[in-house]
């Protein structure tokens, strides 16, 4: 047996094959010399034969030829895909690696030498179950890449932008995706650091100087004449320091959530004395609405008190700001197994459905709060639900009828 029949005799395809059928092949083939680089596969083009190596070294390839190579071709293994059936094209580029030899068999012989030798008709038969196998595990692990890669995105929020996914020598045909996905993650928390890091120094650095700035202002209205003009103006210049101020500590509070250092100082606290506190408050800074409760007694909470009043009055402020002429507010709590629900509900003219999906971001305004001048910074629901969500809990805004507004303050027990 000359060199090149005895290297077909060590194929996957030809194995056991006798000499006869062998010497048979190679009078109706003519050996093909692969240059290094050259194409032998590809997508642009339809395959008639099936290719067995028998010397060198293939690339096989997705996308594009000078994609990263999916896995090495051996000397032994016969490529062709499923083109050698039927006149679909390749769905890869298969690409010498090194100096190659092959021989070319058109599906016409395939078919021929597979009714006529059972030995070649067994090698198809496993060389097609080790591809299904191989297959099968490719799929299973494409699928636990997509459900890693799946996981991680829903980890991702403003306090998991550290989330990476890590990468092993099976992620080959993923490991593109997952390095671009991992470096915007690292560009988006390293963005959004810098903006927290910004809105926490700024707030903090305004604190003092505000505080100084009112208390001076403050004593010049002490000091000027009753009723005169310039304790006027001045009384208009303390009311924006006030406001300036609020805002300042709302950002403090915020971007100490979005670092997740917002600190909790948790104490039992009574929260239907508090809503019931609430309620008188906002029948005395609105008389003209009608303010009714339904609140569960004894409703006690481990919290930190100051927050979640910070919290429960932004929404009752809101309830009263965003009200309508001869409207009305209600609060509403009740206890359940594990959490307490409370609910402020107001009468509106409604929420436009652009608007309701912006009502917790930070600054945003609805163009009716605009147009009626109502004071607000469009941080009050923002701080709200950070606090909420410190507790465990959520601020959710609830589907109601359209001539009302209702918020969902959810917290575990």
């Amino acid at each position: 047996m000359n060199t090149t029949l005895a290297e077909l005799a060590k194929t996957e395809l030809f194995r056991d094959v006798p000499d006869v059928i062998l010497r048979q092949v190679f009078d109706h083939t003519a050996l093909r010399e692969l240059a290094l680089g050259e194409i032998l596969l590809s997508p642009e083009r339809a395959n008639q034969h099936v290719y067995v190596l028998l010397s060198g070294a293939l690339s096989l390839r997705f996308d594009a030829p000078h994609s990263p190579e999916v896995r090495e071709l051996a000397a032994g293994v016969s490529v062709g895909e499923m083109s050698a059936i039927d006149d679909t094209p390749p769905s890869a580029y298969v690409i010498a690696k090194t100096p190659s030899r092959v021989l070319p068999i058109h599906r016409d012989m395939l078919q021929q030498l597979v009714e006529e030798s059972h030995p070649i008709a067994r090698n198809l038969l496993r060389l097609m179950s080790q591809w299904i196998k191989a297959n099968t595990r490719h799929i299973a692990n494409d699928q636990t890449q997509i459900q890693r890669l799946t996981a991680t995105i829903r980890r991702v929020t403003a306090q998991g932008l550290d989330q990476r996914i890590p990468t092993g020598p099976q992620d080959r045909d993923f490991a593109e995706l997952i390095a671009v996905f991992n470096e915007m993650l690292e560009r988006l928390e390293r963005s959004f650091k810098q903006a927290s890091r910004f809105s926490g120094d700024a707030a903090h650095e305004l604190k003092t100087p505000l505080a100084i700035l009112q208390g001076q202002i403050e004593q010049a209205i002490n000091q000027a004449e009753a009723g005169s003009p310039i304790q006027i103006v001045l009384s208009g210049i303390l009311d924006e320091v006030r406001r300036l101020s609020g805002i300042s500590k709302k950002l403090l509070l915020l971007a100490q959530a979005d670092a997740g250092r917002l600190r909790l100082h948790r104490m039992p606290f009574d929260l239907t004395a508090s809503l019931q506190d609430l309620v008188e408050d906002a029948r005395m800074l609105a008389p003209q609405l009608r303010v009714s409760d339904d609140i569960a007694l004894g409703i006690t909470l481990q919290v930190d008190g100051d927050l979640l009043r910070q919290a429960l009055l932004n929404l009752v402020s809101n309830a009263i700001k965003y009200n309508i002429d001869g409207g009305w507010i209600r609060l509403a709590a009740t206890q359940h197994e594990q959490r307490v629900e409370v609910r402020i509900s107001n009468a509106s003219h409604g929420i436009a459905a652009a608007d309701s999906g912006m009502l917790f971001e930070r600054f945003y305004r609805a163009d009716p709060a605009r147009s009626r001048n109502i004071e607000g910074t469009g941080l009050g629901l923002s701080l709200a639900r950070e606090i909420a969500r410190a507790h465990g809990g959520d601020l959710e805004l609830e589907k109601s009828a359209a001539d009302e507004v209702s918020f969902c303050l959810a917290l575990p027990l």
